[in-house]
């Protein structure tokens, strides 16, 4: 991949990055019975949610090589960022990589386990060696040797979380975007990706989904053990993937629909 795609916005980002290094991070403090009593909820939803055989369709990746035998199957991918957010709003220039997902046709979801803390606070029995994470040093490598096309939902967010954490991205390896794909469709609705694949993926009302995600407001993701943070960040992945595979069939010149929509 060549770097220069990304110089000139590597460069704006060192600018920002000057201006705010003086800026306190205004991380949110949570007590540790708080942080815990989340967690406990957020395992109890996981045990409500996923059927056995959802888990086993996840894997967690911490071999360099077998994250590069993932990106060799297909030619597209969705892939999706887990950053610890700083404050009330996403910033792709403040927030950290925590971890990655991604799902293809022929594979597994996965997820890349980066930058998670372990905690004494939880006592779950998640056998994840942490000092075992891949470093961004070793996902730059895997994405400068492999030449995908990738699916995001919100890609303006994380591939600016991919260019500051990894150094390089290709943005021209974006395939398809189901964020701006939605507006396409019908502008005059929620464009998140939970209500999107439940209603037009699942078929099910708005009264009937619940979002998972409500469960980390005001976590940081980092101190989510691997595993619970692995079936929440593949199924974006797979949700992502999936939505997409329901607009190809709108929006690509070639889908079923295209010239009943035109």
């Amino acid at each position: 991949m060549q770097n220069s795609l990304f110089s000139g916005v590597r460069e704006k980002n060192k600018e920002l990055v000057n201006k705010l290094k003086n800026r306190k991070k205004a991380t949110k403090q949570v007590s540790k019975n708080k942080l815990k009593a989340q967690l406990n909820n957020i395992e109890k939803r996981v045990q409500q949610n996923f059927t056995e055989e959802e888990k086993q369709k996840i894997e967690v990746i911490t071999d360099q090589q077998k994250l590069y035998k993932f990106f060799t199957k297909d030619e597209l991918y969705a892939v999706d960022t887990e950053s610890d957010v700083v404050g009330s709003n996403p910033d792709p220039m403040l927030d950290t990589l925590v971890g990655l997902s991604g799902y293809s046709k022929n594979n597994n979801g996965i997820y890349v386990p980066i930058k998670h803390k372990k905690t004494n606070l939880i006592t779950f029995n998640y056998k994840y060696d942490y000092d075992k994470q891949l470093t961004y040093n070793q996902v730059s490598e895997v994405f400068r040797e492999i030449d995908k096309q990738y699916i995001f939902h919100n890609s303006v967010y994380d591939i600016r979380v991919f260019i500051n954490a990894l150094g390089q991205f290709d943005k021209n390896s974006t395939g398809w975007e189901t964020y701006i794909a939605s507006t396409y469709l019908n502008e005059n609705e929620k464009h998140s990706l939970k209500y999107l694949y439940d209603r037009y993926v699942l078929g099910k009302s708005e009264q009937e989904s619940k979002s998972f995600k409500d469960l980390f407001k005001d976590i940081n993701i980092s101190l989510v053990p691997i595993y619970l943070a692995s079936l929440y960040g593949a199924k974006d992945a797979i949700m992502t993937y999936e939505l997409y595979e329901f607009q190809r069939e709108y929006l690509h010149p070639e889908g079923e629909y295209i010239d009943q929509t035109g």
